[in-house]
């Protein structure tokens, strides 16, 4: 990266190596393409009205393109601002990490979903407003091997997916949700397609698909079972991902 001419300037690969042999010429040609930028601040707005800094929330970015394997997460400052450099051409789907959420006890937006052109785009002013709420969803990344093909799901894309608890940790708890479910509107689990497949720490809870894996759809439809009464938790579910951690946003 140092050798190029242009600060923004990133190749579109990690590399190549190759093994020279005696009296040999090899010629490498290296993609390469303008970097993104994006940068806005992390809110979170109590009960009372009173709007403050979301200070140190934790940003995801999950590829969405399948060009990249990678995961970039990034820390906001002390002021909640916020910005990822050196962002790579695609697109992908942007959130905040469940333990960010879990701390202000707020509930996460629905995940936005992010393009980055390959003229090297600067996406200024991407605010995310965390909400004080006790039906706060709460979302996770995962890693899965998902049967893409069978549940009609493009291979790039992730699955977005509804784990809903089945029974509680108390006999008086299980009844109420169970009659919490019977009470509950057809329409609340209509669309909703039980997906068989156990990830750890699953334990006695069910998880769905929507039909049409919309991401939006699936936190409403979340965020719906839990004013019933259960308790539903959204993941995106990726394909094996690497973590890289990027340093905490400064002014």
């Amino acid at each position: 990266k140092n050798s190029l001419p242009d600060p923004y300037m990133v190749s579109a690969i990690e590399g190549s190596s190759v093994f020279p042999e005696s009296g040999e010429v090899y010629e490498l040609e290296f993609p390469i393409h303008m970097a993104g930028e994006i940068d806005g601040t992390v809110e979170v707005k109590r009960k009372n009205g009173i709007v403050e800094p979301a200070k140190f929330a934790k940003i995801i970015l999950v590829p969405l393109d399948g060009q990249r394997r990678e995961l970039i997460e990034v820390d906001a400052a002390f002021d909640g601002f916020y910005v990822v450099s050196d962002v790579l051409p695609g697109e992908y789907l942007m959130t905040i990490a469940p333990q960010s959420t879990k701390k202000f006890k707020a509930s996460a937006p629905p995940p936005k979903i992010i393009k980055i052109g390959y003229e090297g785009d600067a996406l200024f002013g991407q605010n995310i407003q965390l909400t004080e709420s006790r039906f706060a969803v709460p979302i996770s990344v995962k890693q899965a091997q998902v049967s893409r093909e069978a549940l009609n799901i493009p291979a790039n894309k992730p699955l977005y997916s509804l784990l809903v608890t089945k029974t509680g940790k108390s006999r008086l708890l299980v009844a109420l949700q169970n009659l919490s479910q019977k009470n509950v509107d057809d329409d609340l689990f209509k669309g909703l397609r039980p997906i068989n497949m156990k990830l750890s720490a699953d334990n006695d809870r069910v998880r769905y698909m929507l039909e049409g894996n919309d991401v939006n759809k699936a936190y409403e439809r979340c965020q719906a079972i839990m004013r019933s009464g259960m308790r539903c938790e959204m993941e995106i579910l990726t394909r094996p991902l690497e973590q890289k951690y990027i340093k905490t946003a400064a002014r």
